[in-house]
């Protein structure tokens, strides 16, 4: 017998599950993080045309007033400076980080038609951000890429380029990477510790079945009583349930087959007693030889009903049969007429056989089969008087194959027909030997071979015929 591999299924679950939970995560994540750059970047981009517009407006009312340009740097310096102070009073607004947006994020610049520079903010360089093309451009130097808006102002004629720096936009992304990953490496052992209470209570029936059958005594073969079964596992209860039928009426069966047989084996046994008693005590040597052949007959028919009830244990249908194939039943009766054709003949009984088939295949145990076959043509011949006659039939019909054994012996009363399966039941007024389990023997090894058995009276004169049908 092979070892047989144990495993945890909670063990399993919780690794796979887990496991396909956190590859879920992490596609999640970067699917979230792709997408987040990109809504990140479309909102940067509307701030950067806004804020352009936004200087734009403040560069055409100074030139609109006559006043210097500078005065306007001055102004966003001074708005700058405000915000500082007002988010210094205020330490609980420090994570808008105010100071690093509006000091690093945007870079101005304003080019007359000369291509002179006239005005630009702390953070942007003294060249031009852009070659004056109108709308988003990009540009990269010192290992920066810097997003570029570029608007003309028909009213002062400036050209007016406002920048944001991948800086910032990479800050974002990763900000926001940071906290996913956090927030996915603090829900992972909140999540290992979900699916483990999950499962433990998912699988607790299980548990309950396990417990039941452990704790069960070995002599009870009741059927599993559980109040709740899961769908999972309710066909391995209802498979247990089965089994413990099957083997409680196989019990029963050997208790009732035990005591049957020790009650018959019973009276034989006492009369080979008998006869070895006469034989040792009788001084005439003709009634010693008489006992004795008394004492041979008794051992011969002890020997017949030890040897069916051997037999008839094997031939127990929850034990099944082994090495079934395809089992030429024509074959096989064809060697049982063989070996029985001498006692038909020593009985001046006539055995024929009538068969148009060269063979017949069934699906079927052999050894099993020539049990059947040899135990229906026994009988018949048994219970068949002298000058008689015993006809063997096989036929293919209706996707069956029929196996026909017709004698013209006393026959078997209607009312009797279906107690002669019965073990040790004999029809009486027979005088013919015999244990009552030839057709015992028949029944079990037909209803392991899915077969009928059909007993029913010639159409003219007395005696039996049996049939047996094979499904093909």
């Amino acid at each position: 017998m092979k070892p047989v591999k144990t495993f945890s299924i909670t063990r399993f679950l919780l690794i796979y599950l887990l496991g396909a939970v956190t590859l879920v995560g992490v596609i999640n994540t970067v699917t979230l993080y792709y997408l987040s750059t990109k809504a990140i970047e479309n909102h940067l981009n509307r701030e950067l045309v806004r804020a352009t517009f936004t200087f734009q407006t403040f560069l055409s009312n100074t030139y609109a007033h006559n006043q210097n340009v500078n005065n306007v740097k001055a102004m966003l310096d001074e708005r700058t400076q405000i915000a500082k102070q007002f988010f210094q009073q205020y330490p609980a607004l420090n994570y808008l980080q105010f100071d690093s947006i509006n000091s690093n994020t945007f870079q101005y610049q304003a080019w007359n038609k000369q291509g002179k520079l006239v005005i630009k903010s702390s953070n942007a360089p003294d060249f031009k951000l852009s070659d004056g093309t109108v709308g988003l451009s990009k540009l990269a130097y010192n290992h920066k890429s810097v997003v570029v808006f570029t608007v003309e102002d028909e009213h002062t004629g400036l050209t007016i380029m406002t920048g944001v720096s991948n800086d910032y936009t990479e800050g974002l992304k990763y900000h926001f990477l940071e906290n996913s990953i956090y927030l996915f490496l603090i829900s992972c052992p909140l999540l290992m510790i979900l699916l483990w209470f999950i499962l433990e209570y998912g699988l607790r029936h299980i548990k309950k079945v396990t417990e039941e059958v452990a704790n069960r005594d070995p002599h009870y073969l009741e059927a599993l009583n559980l109040t709740t079964v899961p769908i999972e596992v309710k066909p391995l209860v209802d498979e247990l349930n089965k089994l413990f039928l099957m083997l409680r009426n196989a019990f029963e069966q050997d208790k009732r087959f035990t005591a049957d047989a020790a009650h018959e084996l019973k009276t034989p046994l006492a009369g080979l007693k008998t006869q070895a008693q006469v034989a040792l005590k009788t001084p005439d040597p003709e009634k010693r030889e008489a006992a004795l052949k008394h004492l041979l007959s008794g051992v011969d028919r002890t020997s017949h009903v030890v040897q069916q009830l051997l037999t008839l244990s094997r031939m127990k249908p929850q034990r099944g049969l082994e090495k079934n194939w395809d089992t030429d039943l024509v074959k096989v009766t064809s060697e049982i007429l063989i070996d029985l054709a001498p006692s038909a003949i020593s009985e001046d009984i006539d055995l024929s056989f009538q068969c148009d088939l060269k063979e017949l295949l069934i699906f079927g145990n052999s050894a099993s089969l020539s049990i059947l076959v040899r135990n229906l043509i026994d009988n018949a011949i048994r219970y068949t008087d002298k000058n008689g006659k015993v006809t063997v039939e096989i036929e293919s019909k209706d996707k069956q194959a029929i196996l026909r054994v017709t004698d013209n012996g006393p026959g078997i009363p209607d009312n009797l027909k279906q107690r002669v399966f019965e073990r040790f039941f004999r029809v009486l007024g027979t005088n013919k030997p015999g244990s009552g389990l030839g057709l015992a023997i028949v029944q079990q090894i037909a209803q392991l071979h899915d077969a009928k058995i059909v007993l029913s009276n010639p159409k003219v004169g007395h005696g039996l015929i049996i049939e047996v049908m094979f499904p093909l």
